[in-house]
């Protein structure tokens, strides 16, 4: 069963870090960001994703969807702070570079953002204003906040490792909702975005199927979708435009926390993918779909049902 959000917060120490630390470091983080873009801009002409930097109040409107009342503030603070650096590694994709003018040296070639992330941090100077502790939730949090999975913790594992571990759920609940919640229609309606989408990950044309049928096979198991199955490789068939989009409703399987999985409903952003998939597939397909979805609601203790 999902976790409750608040009681996993009000299990973590509040002298993990202080409100003072959490601000400097945005206030570092806010001057640097835009050198970066501008340095990574003089030398090589582009930023490979300009809008990974999200807007501190765009953060914080998402935030306030859950409902922390009785969380210490300063934590909230920190999993704002971990949210709005966790894509920063996006900006450095492709770039080719190792230097910018000498302001921040970001090696490239992580096939891990995240740890690319990380990096830029310690560049700026961001992680040694927190304990020992904290530098190592901001890590983890960051470097796995995009794996297909997180391991589950063994029986023996640390103390320290469990409040990582919990951090890292946390970005990765926020980072599908604040994709779901403000994608959604673009992906399912918006011509532009749609070809942009395309031209980026190798993505075919909608056929009226979900192909390969491996995406509808691990769906109906309650498997995250894989991007080795959907992702355009040389000398292999597109996959369909209708499998991108069931992988992306197949996040749902990753969430960690009760609450998530509620905005979500409240949100109607399920509702939205399966009207889609009802008007796009044959009726079978749709059905194993829509079935998987309500099965999954069910174990999940939902009585909400399509």
């Amino acid at each position: 069963m999902l976790a409750s959000l608040k009681e996993k917060f009000l299990e973590i120490e509040a002298s993990l870090c202080t409100a003072g630390q959490v601000d400097e470091a945005l206030a570092i983080v806010e001057i640097g960001v835009p050198e970066i873009i501008n340095d990574i801009k003089w030398l090589n002409g582009k930023v490979a994703h300009p809008n990974k930097w999200h807007s501190l109040r765009t953060v914080k409107r998402l935030s306030k969807k859950y409902s922390l009342k009785g969380v210490p503030a300063h934590l909230v603070l920190f999993t704002v702070f971990l949210y709005r650096c966790h894509d920063l590694g996006r900006f450095v994709e492709g770039c080719g570079l190792i230097t910018s003018r000498g302001a921040v040296t970001v090696p490239i070639g992580y096939h891990n953002h995240g740890r690319a992330a990380v990096k830029i941090l310690e560049r700026l100077g961001v992680l040694i204003l927190f304990d020992r502790l904290a530098q190592e939730a901001i890590r983890f949090a960051i470097v796995h906040h995009h794996d297909r999975y997180l391991r589950p913790l063994g029986a023996n594992a640390s103390k320290d490792l469990k409040v990582a571990n919990f951090f890292a759920k946390v970005v990765r609940d926020w980072d599908m909702l604040g994709g779901l919640l403000n994608k959604t229609h673009k992906w399912l309606g918006n011509p532009e975005k749609k070809r942009a989408e395309m031209r980026q990950y190798g993505i075919g044309e909608e056929q009226g199927r979900i192909f390969p049928q491996s995406v509808l096979k691990d769906f109906v198991a309650f498997r995250p979708i894989g991007t080795s199955q959907i992702v355009g490789r040389k000398g292999l068939p597109r996959a369909s435009w209708e499998a991108y989009m069931l992988s992306h409703l197949a996040w749902i399987f990753n969430i960690s926390f009760r609450e998530t999985l509620e905005i979500l409903l409240e949100s109607n952003v399920i509702e939205d993918y399966l009207e889609y998939f009802k008007k796009r597939l044959p009726k079978d397909q749709y059905e194993l779909i829509r079935d998987a979805v309500n099965r999954f609601l069910e174990q999940e203790g939902f009585s909400h049902a399509f």
